[in-house]
This record gives C-alpha cells, structure tokens and sequence, in this order.
C-alpha cells in the first residue's frame, strides 16, 4: 500500500478524496476536506492521510494533531474524528498499521480514531483494533457505542405518524404560532447559537466548544448550506434556540442542539420548539435526499439517574431505530507522552465540573425543595 501524509491537498488530490469519500459505504461527515478547516480554527494542523492500491484510494482519514514543538514533534495525540473511511477491513489493518508507525516517529503520544461501522457488521473492525492493541477511549461506554437513525426514505406523513402524539401536537402547534425555523446565514445570529450552546455545556460539565472553532463551522461548513445548516428558532425578534446538521450523501447528523430555556418558557408558554426545530432539520435532510437522519446518541435503556436521561427521553420521541456503532478507540504510541496527555485529560475535567459546580448545587437545592 502507497501510504501519503499531506498537509495540504492540491485541486486534483482533493477532487479524489472527495470522491473515495462520497462513494464509500461508511463515510461519515468530518473526513470531508472542508473540516480540516475547523481543526484549524481549533489551533490544530490537520494531516491528510491516504491509502492507495493501484492508483486508487482505499482509506483516508483526517489526522488532528497540536504539536507542542515546531515541526509537529511531541503531540500529545493524533485523533481521527469518526474516522477512517474504508471499506475493506484488512487493507485498513495495514493503513493503520502505517500509520502509527509514522506517528511513533514523530513522538506523538497515541492515536485515536473512531471509524463510523455498525454492529453486527463492525466485528471484525472491533476485532481487529484489538489485535493492535487498540483500547476504549471511554471505559465506561467499552467498545461500542449507541446511537439512532430515524428513515427518511418514507414520505413525510410517514415519518410524522410514527412520531409521538407529544411530538406531533408540538410540531402543529408550532405551525400555527409566531415561531419562526430558519437557516442562519449571519455571524451575528449565529453567535447567539454558540452563546447558548456554551452555557449548556458548561453547566453540564461537558467539553466547551471555543468561538474560534464556531466560527470556522460555521464560516466554512455551516453558512453555505452543502454540507451542513445552522438552524435558528426565533419568535418575532428574539431568539429561542439553534441547532446544527452536518451530512455526507447518505447520511444526516445532528451533532449539537441548544436552547435559551427561559426565553422560551416566557415567550411560547407550552410550546416545546424542540419538536419543531428537529423536524424541520429532518425535512432539509430529506430534500437533500438522504436516507437516514442520525440523532447521534440515543439508547432505549438509558437510566432515569442518568445525566443523558432526559435527552434521550427527548429524542425517543421521534422513535429512532436503535443502533451500535464502534466508539473511539486509542492506540499510545509514546508511555511517558501519552502520560502528560492523560494529566491533561483529568486536569480538564476537573474544570468542566468546576465550572458546571454551581448549576449542580442550584437543582439540588431546586428538587430537595420540590420536595418538602
């Protein structure tokens, strides 16, 4: 296997990925070259990494790395968000295989990747990253992950009708309201949209998103409506939430969703825009003729005590198809790097629940009031 590793992608070498990555039957959205824009915006340097039997691309995968010295020596990790695309599992055994190997050299202290297969069919992928003595990046979640797919190769009546009576009565209510669903095409009201998705995530304890890596979404991704659309929900003037989708040909992603709570709760009484807002993104996914709409983390099983409970509680209305995808997998390529990176880890999580610490506080002391 011819193995390149480009920081940058000529008209010509693009114009191939492009089509290996449009073909492929476990594509997913990010390895498209435009999201190595938004690595950028992150302060990281992407490496264009393919495969080649014959003149023909067999695997590729987009590589972020942050070097902590010039020349990209001693990164604390390589990752491949839902990544590699391939089709052929030994051919991507030996690209990975290349892969690592080139990367142990540039001192990097572990690779990690998360190629987008689904179970039963990812065996032989699972197997095979454990053979390389690849590991669960998340333990708790092991080597496979949940996610949900509603079909849109149905006619809209359809997919409305298997929707809960909750959902359903939302979504007419919406129609006969003053909310307005749009696609934001200005920074100005897309900031209002990171706004809101920071606050949620901070008092969820979940990674932030900078403003650096929005804007670059939504500059390069987001804003020209192909391979993704950031939707804004507004009543009148005042805006109540957004979410975005990102999709490849087949598939439709709903990677973050956020709304201003109170804001809603004053100005729409009852109205849930959730519904709403979710089943517009589905019909834009339909018009661009895919076939499922991925809700990107759902299960059937989800514990009340869980934090992800109510979210998909939330999304179960929609009556997703429940399905199992391999999750992200880390390979450490350097043990006294790969240390640092894990310093790092607990570092950074130690402040997402510091910063999330007074919002925990507030609705404990918010239940234990309720009940009394």
């Amino acid at each position: 296997m011819e193995m390149n590793f480009r920081y940058e992608l000529s008209k010509e070498q693009k114009s191939k990925w492009t089509e290996f990555w449009s073909t492929n039957q476990h594509t997913y959205p990010r390895q498209h070259p435009v999201f190595a824009e938004i690595e950028r915006g992150m302060g990281r340097t992407p490496i264009f990494v393919s495969g080649e039997v014959d003149g023909s691309i067999v695997c590729i995968g987009i590589f972020s790395i942050r070097p902590l010295f010039w020349g990209g020596r001693f990164s604390l990790e390589a990752y491949c968000l839902r990544g590699p695309v391939f089709d052929n599992v030994e051919l991507f055994k030996e690209f990975i295989q290349c892969v690592i190997a080139r990367f142990k050299k540039l001192g990097i202290g572990s690779v990690r990747i998360s190629p987008y297969w689904q179970f039963p069919e990812a065996e032989e992928v699972e197997s095979v990253l454990a053979e390389l003595g690849f590991l669960p990046y998340n333990r708790r979640e092991g080597t496979r992950s949940s996610t949900g797919y509603v079909d849109l190769t149905r006619s809209e009546d359809e997919i409305l009708a298997a929707f809960s009576k909750q959902s359903r009565y939302h979504i007419r209510k919406a129609e006969k309201s003053a909310l307005e669903i749009r696609p934001v095409t200005d920074m100005d009201e897309a900031i209002l949209t990171f706004r809101c998705l920071s606050n949620m995530r901070t008092i969820r304890g979940l990674t932030p998103m900078s403003l650096s890596e929005f804007r670059a979404l939504f500059q390069y991704v987001l804003r020209h409506k192909e391979q993704g659309v950031l939707l804004g929900a507004f009543w009148e003037t005042e805006f109540l939430g957004g979410l975005w989708i990102i999709r490849d040909p087949c598939t439709t992603h709903i990677p973050c969703y956020a709304i201003e709570a109170d804001t809603c709760k004053r100005l729409t009484g009852t109205l849930t825009i959730g519904y709403p807002l979710w089943w517009q993104a589905m019909k834009l996914a339909k018009e661009k003729r895919c076939h499922w709409f991925d809700v990107e983390g759902y299960s059937e099983a989800a514990e009340e005590s869980s934090r992800v409970y109510q979210i998909y509680k939330f999304k179960g209305n929609f009556h997703p198809k429940p399905v199992k995808i391999i999750s992200e997998h880390i390979c450490v390529c350097n043990t006294v790097t790969y240390s640092i990176y894990e310093g790092h880890r607990f570092f950074l999580r130690g402040c997402r629940f510091l910063r999330s610490l007074p919002y925990r506080i507030d609705k404990q002391f918010r239940s234990n009031k309720a009940e009394k």
